[in-house]
């Protein structure tokens, strides 16, 4: 997305800032501009599309390779999602594929028939309102993303139909890209532009409200940060604001931001059993006072003890790291009835959380 892009929504919201002084300028306020910003293209209806759910979810319910299904907390949500399980455990890239009205229909159908075709995972939704994120396709590997985007830019029919992306998205041809992992992209975003905003207002310099003001601020922001995971998002915002960034900068970031995995530093599986709980226990107690979410660690356990990944646990103080590099996931499986792993991790987890009170 050009510089040019980005610089028109924030001029939009300065000017909203400044003609409206008593309005609070809030990260709900930026959001729904956001996701609204720059649609209107060639007069196209901005019609829902809910009404093509039904067609979608025929068309591909006798097919082995996904399945498709009406959100059942969410009806204008409609989701796509491989039977195929991600490598690596989650399906933390988020690809943007905006569509029009008049090609939302027949887009969908191509679209998710060629993620099928080549049997990619991944796990996505279409939304039955038209905004620039009304279809969202997650994967787990840059690999996924450079043949979706490659697909989208070699169709006519798609390509004509985009609409115009989110602008604070990484730029792929005229997608956006980012990533998301407990935090959201877009939301988190808007929170830190919502508060730049009213802080210029206060100061009277709505001026430095421009592209390089606010990259500078996710660059910095994403050193001070104590929270990892948020330090690699504003890390990312900045990456997208840099009107030189390519594709390529963003898989050089998925690469040593969005590492799943570590090579373990004691090579010959010298690890004692104390230091495998040691590092274990440390990573249960870190990622629950994060979250303060039961659930939430004990699928970070279970994703943990069945294909080695360590991505649910936070990297605050090292926790996630020091888990992967110093502990033994074959040592730890002792721990757990395997053949009843939900409710041993649980009864584990308390234990943990209630000795450390």
């Amino acid at each position: 997305m050009s510089s040019d892009s980005i610089q028109k929504f924030l001029d939009m919201m300065m000017e909203l800032a400044k003609s409206n002084p008593s309005l609070k300028i809030t990260d709900r306020l930026i959001y729904a501009q956001l996701v609204s910003f720059r649609l209107g293209t060639n007069n196209i209806p901005f019609e829902n599309v809910e009404k093509y759910f039904r067609n979608w979810i025929t068309n591909f319910q006798n097919n082995p390779i996904i399945e498709v299904y009406r959100d059942r907390n969410n009806p204008y949500i409609c989701h796509f999602s491989s039977k195929k399980e991600s490598s690596n455990g989650s399906y933390n890239i988020k690809l943007y594929v905006p569509l029009d009205t008049l090609h939302i229909k027949e887009g969908v159908l191509e679209l998710f028939s060629f993620l099928t075709r080549e049997n990619i995972a991944h796990d996505s939704k279409v939304l039955s309102s038209v905004r620039n994120d009304n279809i969202i396709i997650r994967v787990s590997q840059i690999e996924d993303v450079n043949k979706i985007v490659k697909y989208i830019k070699n169709s006519n029919y798609l390509s004509e139909g985009l609409l115009n992306a989110n602008p604070f998205l990484v730029p792929c041809f005229k997608l956006g890209v980012i990533t998301d992992n407990n935090y959201t992209y877009n939301i988190e975003i808007t929170k830190v532009l919502a508060s730049i905003l009213e802080e210029l207002r206060v100061r009277d310099e709505l001026s430095k409200f421009n592209v390089l003001y606010i990259r500078n601020i996710f660059a910095k922001l994403s050193i001070k940060c104590a929270d990892d995971e948020l330090s690699d998002l504003y890390k990312l915002a900045s990456i997208a604001l840099d009107i030189n960034s390519t594709l390529q900068d963003f898989a050089n970031y998925v690469i040593e931001y969005q590492q799943t995995s570590y090579i373990n530093k004691h090579g010959n599986g010298e690890v004692s059993y104390n230091s495998s709980v040691d590092y274990f226990n440390a990573a249960i107690l870190e990622t629950f006072k994060r979250y303060n979410n039961l659930s939430f660690v004990i699928n970070a356990v279970k994703l943990y003890l069945t294909i080695g990944n360590v991505k649910g646990f936070t990297r605050i103080n090292q926790a996630r790291k020091n888990l992967a590099l110093y502990a033994d996931k074959d040592q730890l499986k002792s721990l757990f009835e395997m053949e009843n792993l939900d409710f041993s991790i649980k009864y584990y987890l308390l234990k943990v959380i209630t000795n450390n009170d």
